[in-house]
């Protein structure tokens, strides 16, 4: 069955196995146990979502990516998620056709860089960083950048269904470097005003 799951949807599912660990591993109610099973999780991901991404039909990663799934549930039995996954609950809910792994994927680099910036959690960031495969890491910026790397190209905004472009949707697309920068909105959607622009 994973092996029919196109690369898209693999590359949803697993960043939310993904951001479930990282969120956990982050929330002020994580615990010795709960770190564990999230760091064991990172790590999975790191090592496996490219590859299944990729190949399909690759089942060491098919079997590692289901792994880091498992732990990712079970780390949020352990402890609980942040703020992350409620805002993009909001978003799914005003955009049903939003899948779920997408919107936590267009939130998380602004998201985690807040965390960086304001050096809240650096030695936790900088431990997610080498869980992800970045050795090295030193600075919580790190887990940012190795973020940014994982396997995903591009995502459409599509099917969206907005009362208004507004000048922030627009600077939202010009400045995220991989959202496609056009709206896909099927043409009977649209009220009267945006067919006038």
């Amino acid at each position: 069955l994973m092996v029919s799951v196109p690369p898209q949807f693999t590359a949803y599912q697993g960043f939310d196995a993904l951001f479930h660990a990282t969120e956990v591993y982050l929330s002020n109610t994580h615990n010795p146990m709960s770190d564990m099973v999230c760091l064991t999780a990172i790590e999975n991901v790191g090592k496996y979502l490219a590859r299944a991404y990729r190949d399909g039909t690759d089942m060491e990663a098919r079997e590692g990516m289901a792994f880091a799934n498992m732990l990712s549930g079970y780390a949020m039995m352990l402890s609980a998620t942040c703020s992350k996954h409620p805002l993009e609950h909001s978003l799914s809910a005003f955009h049903p056709q939003l899948a779920h792994g997408a919107g936590l994927i267009m939130i998380s680099r602004e998201w985690y860089k807040i965390f960086a910036e304001r050096h809240s959690c650096d030695d936790r960031l900088i431990a997610m960083a080498k869980a992800l495969g970045k050795t090295d890491a030193s600075d919580p910026m790190d887990f940012v950048e190795e973020l940014v790397k994982l396997p995903f190209h591009w995502i459409r905004l599509h099917y969206l269904y907005p009362d208004e472009i507004d000048d922030a949707l627009i600077d939202v697309i010009a400045s995220q470097p991989k959202i496609v920068k056009y709206l896909d909105i099927p043409i009977q959607h649209c009220n009267s005003h945006i067919l006038s622009l």
